[in-house]
């Protein structure tokens, strides 16, 4: 007995030694929940799509554009479809339209049109209409109205317009198309309308 003693203590601590040395264990998905509060497991690498979404997101401005500035950047391109979908936070109606031409620009033809979205948000509102536009990843180019003094004419391409929504304005100067809709299309609507318009 006395000799077996000194062998069963020095394997014990022999044993605990090597649990001290061992390896750190990576945790699993299933011990994300055992994690200490404000840890996390590494997030798996985001695919190359959704880091061009992200940063197309994060470096989103609104600028601010006059009706007029408006109407002159319109008439720059002389064979180009502009599509002009204008906007309010608060229209949902006008928001599912950004996203039903955004398909379909990208469907189609994005090289023969350009689409813009407008916000009619108030001046104030600017901060908030930028964070909207973040987190719904707004790629294409994107501007405030500013408010000015009576209705605008948009350098008389819209006389009659008293800012309804949802508004979605087309204009190409060379085939004198200057259309103004009313009315939130689904998908295959706007479809129709617009195929003819991007020849």
């Amino acid at each position: 007995m006395k000799l077996f003693f000194p062998f069963f203590f020095l394997s014990l601590l022999l044993s605990c030694y090597s649990c001290s040395d061992a390896p750190e264990k990576t945790p699993s998905k299933a011990d994300a929940a055992a994690l200490p509060h404000g840890e996390s497991l590494p997030q798996a690498a985001l695919s190359t799509e959704d880091r061009q979404k992200l940063a197309n997101a994060k470096g989103k401005e609104v600028d601010f554009i006059s009706a007029d500035e408006l109407a002159a950047a319109v008439q720059q391109e002389e064979d180009l479809l502009t599509i002009i979908n204008f906007w309010k936070m608060d229209c949902p109606s006008c928001q599912d339209v950004n996203q039903i031409l955004a398909d379909i620009v990208a469907q189609k033809s994005p090289d023969r049109v350009r689409l813009l979205f407008v916000s009619l948000d108030p001046a104030e509102q600017n901060t908030a209409v930028k964070t909207y536009i973040r987190e719904h990843n707004f790629t294409q180019q994107a501007f405030q109205l500013r408010q000015e003094a009576g209705s605008p004419t948009f350098g008389g391409l819209l006389p009659n317009w008293n800012a309804t929504l949802p508004a979605i304005w087309m204009y190409k100067k060379s085939g004198a198309i200057n259309l103004l809709y009313h009315k939130a299309y689904g998908p295959n609507e706007f479809g129709a309308i617009l195929e003819p318009l991007m020849l």
